[in-house]
């Protein structure tokens, strides 16, 4: 995990980029993964942003209707909403080189959630005893209401800056 931040003032991008590896325990010849549609990193977000989060996603037709649950594919998704009445937006990117696409789990109610899953639901994976999965995703913290054109280019210069010094596929 590094914390860092870019820009002053308004303008500030508050960043975490965390970094993983899965591989099969010693001893054993493989794991299957799999789970529910939320499982990967996932935020769950103060109580008084239930039915109150606005998530907006890399791609704007991947947006569901309202409410409810939903698994949608893209580069990122954020949402946004003001604590104490002061805007924010959080932003999670997956990194270009993980092992499958980004896939985002949003949930509004009971409680505004936000995961970056790998659909193991819908499709599970066996990594054998000599792969391993490298996950890379990172998040932005803005504390201004920021639209889908502020996120797509915060997104960009993010992918450009290469965070992770690596570009390897693991699989």
């Amino acid at each position: 995990v590094r914390v860092r931040t870019e820009g002053k003032g308004a303008d500030a991008v508050y960043w975490l980029d965390w970094e993983s590896t899965i591989t099969p325990a010693a001893g054993r010849e493989s794991v299957r993964l799999s789970g529910s549609p939320y499982f990967g990193l996932g935020m769950r977000f103060l109580p008084e942003w239930a039915n109150k989060g606005e998530f907006i996603w890399s791609d704007p037709a991947t947006s569901p209707a309202v409410g409810g649950e939903k698994v949608s594919p893209g580069d990122w998704c954020a949402v946004r909403n003001t604590i104490e009445g002061r805007p924010v937006t959080v932003l999670m990117l997956a990194h270009p080189a993980n092992p499958r696409p980004g896939e985002w789990f949003t949930m509004s109610k009971p409680f505004c959630y936000l995961s970056a899953t790998l659909n193991l639901k819908k499709e599970p994976f066996t990594l054998a005893k000599s792969q391993s999965w490298k996950l890379r995703y990172s998040l932005a913290v803005l504390s201004t209401p920021a639209d889908q054109i502020r996120m797509a280019k915060i997104a960009a210069t993010w992918k450009s800056s290469n965070p992770f010094h690596d570009t390897e596929k693991s699989n």
